[in-house]
């Protein structure tokens, strides 16, 4: 499936081949062999769940971790371009590098689309809002095949039936997470997670 997708550049300005390369370049082996995976389970993902732009979904998923390679200080710069946010300078790499790299996508490669840009922003934390592509390449950056902690498995097997409640499971488990090893909640993530508990309710 994936070798089948062509870019028409209606929405970036390289072909796929040109993108894969540059990130071949730019990330470190074990992050492009995990982007790679992350595109082909947002695939799988979409087909499941009747979203029909694969290309769209290839662009967000490729992109996504672009800059996570990058230098804090890089990252962050590129972050605040894209949400001069001030409460971001006391968030950290794992936020700031979806943000950077909707920046990213928007500056070096003619990304204009709204949808891609707020799939790859969106990808660390989630919103309280998301597109079904922003929600495919949150829970595909989640489960990919090379993912193995407590709970990945659950979060498998919740993907197969309800995207909405892996979201959900991802946002409580991570914060969960940051809690038990005694790490910052960045304030965004609790806002979002609050949402998305009272959506949970019902």
């Amino acid at each position: 499936m994936v070798s089948e997708i062509l870019y028409t550049k209606d929405y970036i300005n390289v072909t796929r081949e040109e993108l894969i390369n540059n990130l071949k370049e730019e990330l470190k082996p074990k992050r492009f062999k995990h982007v790679l995976r992350v595109e082909e389970t947002a695939l799988e993902l979409a087909g499941q769940y009747d979203y029909k732009d694969l290309e769209k979904v290839s662009i967000s998923a490729l992109m996504h971790d672009h800059c996570k390679d990058y230098a804090d200080e890089k990252m962050y710069q590129l972050a605040t371009m894209y949400a001069p946010y001030e409460p971001l300078r006391v968030a950290n790499e794992a936020v700031w590098h979806g943000l950077a790299a909707a920046e990213l996508a928007h500056a070096k490669y003619s990304v204009f689309d709204d949808e891609i840009i707020h799939a790859i922003a969106q990808h660390t934390i989630g919103a309280k809002e998301m597109s079904l592509l922003s929600k495919l390449l949150f829970v595909a950056d989640y489960i990919e095949p090379g993912r193995n902690f407590d709970g990945v498995d659950e979060a498998r097997k919740l993907a197969e039936t309800d995207l909405d409640a892996v979201v959900f499971y991802k946002m409580r488990e991570t914060i969960k997470h940051l809690v038990e090893t005694n790490k910052k909640v960045y304030v965004e993530s609790v806002v979002i997670y609050n949402h998305w508990a009272k959506k949970q309710e019902g």
